[in-house]
C-alpha cells in the first residue's frame, strides 16, 4: 500500500530518474535486448501472431492512417529502394563496376539493362515489375550474365533500331 501511495506521488521523478538511469547505460540496455531477443525468438515470434490475430482491425486501421499521412516520404523511400535495387541489378549483370559494353559510358543514370536476344517486354511482363526482375536476377547472377548485358540508354537505343532494321531488310529480301 505505501509503495503504490509513494509511486502515485512521484511519478513524474520516479519516470525522470529511470529515464536518466536509461540513456546513461544505453549500451547495457541494449546488449540485453540483443540477447533476449536471439534466446527468446520463438516465444516473442508467438506473441506477435497472437497480437496480430487479435488486433488486425487496429493494426490495418493504424497502417491505412500511417500510409495516408506519410505518402510523399514513402513514396521518396520506395523510389530510393528501387534506384539502389537497379544499381545491385546492374552490378550483378556486369560482374563488377557497371559500364556500357559498346562505348564504355559509367554513369549509373544512363545505364540500362538490355537482353542480348530481346524479349525485355515480355519478361516484364512475365515478372509483374521491373523491380520483381531485378530481384530475380540479383538472385540468379549467373542466368543474368547470360541473358543480359549493360548499355547506355544510346547504344541501347541504337541496338533497337539496327535490330528493327535488320529485320526489315530482311522481310523486303523475302518480299521481292
Amino acid at each position: 500500500e505505501y509503495c503504490k501511495r509513494y509511486y502515485q506521488e512521484n511519478k513524474t521523478e520516479i519516470k525522470e530518474r529511470t529515464k536518466q538511469y536509461r540513456l546513461k547505460h544505453l549500451t547495457k540496455y541494449k546488449e540485453y535486448n540483443k540477447e533476449y531477443r536471439k534466446t527468446h525468438k520463438q516465444k516473442l515470434r508467438r506473441y506477435e501472431m497472437k497480437y496480430t490475430k487479435t488486433n488486425k482491425e487496429q493494426i490495418g486501421a493504424y497502417q491505412n492512417h500511417y500510409r495516408a499521412t506519410h505518402l510523399a516520404m514513402l513514396r521518396v523511400k520506395e523510389r530510393l529502394r528501387n534506384k539502389l535495387l537497379f544499381i545491385r541489378y546492374l552490378w550483378i549483370i556486369a560482374g563488377g563496376f557497371p559500364s556500357c559494353v559498346r562505348c564504355g559510358l559509367s554513369n549509373v543514370e544512363a545505364l540500362n539493362g538490355d537482353h542480348i536476344n530481346g524479349g525485355g517486354r515480355r519478361e516484364t511482363k512475365y515478372f509483374g515489375s521491373q523491380a520483381s526482375m531485378y530481384r530475380y536476377y540479383i538472385k540468379h547472377p549467373e542466368e543474368a550474365r547470360k541473358k543480359l548485358q549493360v548499355l547506355c540508354a544510346n547504344c541501347n537505343l541504337l541496338k533497337g533500331k539496327e535490330e528493327r532494321g535488320y529485320k526489315r531488310e530482311r522481310e523486303r529480301s523475302v518480299n521481292s
